[in-house]
């Protein structure tokens, strides 16, 4: 018989919430866009550019293999990005363990947010750069990127794909429908065009926390708790939904979607299983029915 391993609780107080170094990612994919000079690489796929044009085909090649060959092989990136206190691309975020899988949400590094803009301008420029480079190098010219006639264009591009293209108005008919009484005869239901059964859901827009409030105060009031004490309590609630990560707001969350999507699901199986019962006796008794306006 084995004996279970006594083992302790861990705990874990996380000051910030988890956040993604966004813009050192895109500093180093700025720099690998460019293709190095070192003759190393030659023939391997970090010396393969960006944009590439077959002047044969007339098709203009975007190459991601080549830039992502530079940024792996960047001694910055492999350094940068190792998992670390205060470094790494995921800041302050527990890891799982191992054989674990976790899913993680957070926001940019706030240290580096002003930086943002300044990158994701930089790495659009070298974009920019990198194509206009492209052009001299093979003679092509951006303007054979757009035509003067769409509809010809698609319909050779149709036709290369065995589609057909056509440029003519698409054709709906609007059939105006109601929702007729229910209390109708079998043989006014027999021009039905179709049938609805629906489920009414009434959901209390207010605040949570403030309709958990009251009840909280009626039971520690019966518990014997002075007034005092009951509003520092309440205080504490309040404090604790102020924080994005406290147990209060994941329960607040709970309620908002998970409790209400159990519901739903549930009653959901419940007309289904209905419908059924009622189709295998060969009798439905449908409550809300829709027709076609004649």
């Amino acid at each position: 018989m084995s004996i279970p391993a006594q083992r302790g609780a861990r705990v874990h107080a996380r000051q910030r919430a988890p956040s993604v170094d966004l813009v050192r990612l895109i500093e180093l994919l700025t720099r690998a866009i460019s293709v190095s000079p070192d003759p190393t690489s030659k023939g391997k796929p970090a010396s393969w550019p960006l944009f590439d044009y077959d002047a044969r085909l007339k098709r203009w090649r975007v190459n991601t293999r080549g830039v992502l060959s530079r940024l792996y092989s960047n001694d910055a990136f492999n350094d940068e990005f190792r998992h670390g206190d205060d470094r790494g691309f995921l800041r302050d975020v527990v890891l799982p363990n191992r054989g674990a899988e976790a899913k993680m949400g957070g926001r940019v590094l706030v240290e580096r947010l002003p930086d943002l803009a300044r990158a994701t301008t930089e790495l659009k420029e070298v974009i920019a750069a990198e194509l206009v480079a492209a052009c001299a190098r093979s003679g092509a010219s951006l303007t054979g990127l757009v035509t003067d006639d769409a509809n010809q264009y698609l319909s050779e591009l149709a036709r290369n794909v065995g589609a057909i293209f056509r440029d003519e108005m698409a054709e709906t008919n609007l059939v105006p429908i109601q929702f007729a009484n229910a209390e109708r005869s079998f043989a006014e239901r027999e021009d039905d065009v179709a049938r609805l059964i629906a489920a009414v859901e009434e959901v209390e827009s207010g605040d949570w926390l403030r309709c958990f409030e009251k009840p909280v105060r009626r039971k520690l009031a019966l518990g014997g708790l002075q007034e005092d004490e009951i509003d520092g309590v309440i205080a504490n609630v309040q404090r604790e939904a102020a924080r994005l990560d406290s147990q209060l707001v994941r329960f607040l969350n709970f309620l908002d979607d998970e409790a209400l999507a159990r519901v739903r699901l549930g009653v959901t199986f419940a007309i289904m299983t209905a419908t059924c019962s009622a189709a295998r006796i060969g009798r439905v008794y449908w409550t809300t029915s829709a027709s076609a306006e004649p």
